[in-house]
């Protein structure tokens, strides 16, 4: 099944570039399962994460009985969306590969956002995609003439919005809702991983081409060829633009 389009979601162009930047495990997990790995938005570092601007929470507030379930909805609902996060981007990044690999032993994929909704044609699944707005917390709510023109939202709103601090991440999100984890109780328990859930996903029509760390070793490179080769891909692999030579 192709993405879903939603009109809460920000769009982008069908030639935008996107990256992936995944440990060597990660790397291994994706070219055999051939699928994504969807984390449960609970389970990201960020605490803000799925949570309401300032002014978002005063209103509800101010309009709503005392003690209204919304707020508990907001915390559990993150617990029912999976996200697998890209970042958008004309080049690799060097920030990006510090932050996501430790050592050299991992890969970027870059794809674009054509082939990604290619890549999901046969998908059972329903997910819906959109690019991150970053806004300040304190200051700005989601509505904006130009941004977000958008005067009503779901409960997804504030999975595509972080706060301004994280704007250098410049993020886009495949966002999966399952919303039978919200009417079982102790779904996640029951689960292969409870962190999340792998969905299938047509990695030859995904990958574009496969970017090494800036200072690879042979022996890792070795490792990479042999996870795609011995699963019988044959994707294009491209040394990092930060590994060349200087120019004098």
């Amino acid at each position: 099944m192709p993405l879903i389009n939603h009109p809460n979601m920000l769009v982008v162009k069908p030639n935008t570039i996107l990256w992936r930047y995944i440990n060597l495990k990660k790397f291994e997990s994706l070219i055999e399962k051939q699928a994504l790995f969807f984390c449960r938005a609970d389970k990201f570092p960020d605490p803000f994460e799925g949570s309401l601007p300032k002014i978002e929470q005063e209103y509800r507030d101010k309009n709503l009985p005392a003690n209204h379930p919304l707020s508990k909805f907001h915390k559990n609902w993150k617990k029912a969306v999976c996200i697998n996060c890209w970042q958008i981007n004309n080049s690799e990044s060097f920030a990006m590969w510090r932050i996501y690999l430790k050592s050299n032993e991992g890969v970027a994929i870059q794809t674009n956002f054509n082939k990604i909704h290619e890549a999901l044609q046969n998908t059972k699944e329903n997910i819906l995609s959109s690019k991150i707005r970053y806004i300040n917390y304190e200051t700005q709510g989601w509505y904006d003439k130009e941004e977000y023109p958008h005067k009503y939202y779901n409960m997804s709103v504030p999975l595509i919005h972080k706060k301004i601090e994280f704007k250098e991440e410049r993020e886009f999100r495949l966002l999966y809702k399952n919303k039978d984890i919200l009417t079982q109780q102790n779904y996640w328990d029951n689960q292969a991983n409870p962190k999340g859930l792998f969905i299938k996903i047509n990695i030859t029509k995904l990958i574009e081409r496969i970017y090494l760390p800036p200072t690879i070793d042979g022996k890792t490179r070795n490792i990479i060829k042999d996870i795609i080769y011995s699963n019988n891909f044959d994707f294009e692999i491209v040394n990092s633009g930060l590994s060349n030579d200087p120019y004098y």
